[in-house]
């Protein structure tokens, strides 16, 4: 079986036109599930601004992402568990690690729910998290293992990046 996943970064457009350009993306692509991969979906985390105020690319409990893309026909799913540890990292060591030991850090569970989550559908995902670029986000990293877990299984996965409304094949 195969099929392709996508990923993107929600900063690759600016803040006034982010979620209607991500969701015309989405749809340009047939993405029907968006996985958030981000440690941190909501507003306020430590060391930024208390003052910060929800927008609708964070987790809210009305509103925000989720409602966003369910009224856009978008199902969605936060694996907490996916996120970078170490954010601030560029080479993203941490990461890394975790993802080279097996069943040894929580990365390994997300990856279990993630692969279970795409084995049982037809239709199309796309991982996100906020990283413009995908050659310095963890997301790169995220659908590679993905895709060497699932390969193991017969199961081929194409990794795509939202560039705008049209993916390119990476």
């Amino acid at each position: 079986m195969d099929t392709t996943i996508y990923t993107v970064g929600y900063r690759r457009w600016n803040t006034k036109n982010r979620m209607t350009k991500m969701i015309e993306a989405l749809h340009a692509a047939e993405v029907t599930h968006l996985v958030d991969i981000r440690l941190f979906p909501c507003v306020y985390r430590h060391g930024f601004s208390k003052n910060a105020m929800p927008k609708d690319w964070h987790l809210q409990a009305q509103g925000g992402i989720s409602d966003i893309l369910e009224a856009a026909g978008i199902k969605y799913l936060w694996i907490p568990n996916l996120g970078n540890p170490e954010f601030h990292d560029p080479e993203m060591r941490v990461l890394r690690a975790h993802l080279t030991h097996w069943c040894r850090w929580p990365i390994q569970n997300g990856l279990t729910v993630l692969s279970t989550y795409v084995s049982n559908r037809d239709e199309t995902v796309c991982l996100m998290c906020s990283c413009a670029n995908e050659n310095t986000c963890h997301r790169r990293l995220v659908a590679e293992s993905l895709r060497d877990r699932q390969s193991m299984k017969r199961f081929n996965i194409h990794i795509e990046e939202l560039k705008s409304q049209v993916a390119r094949r990476v």
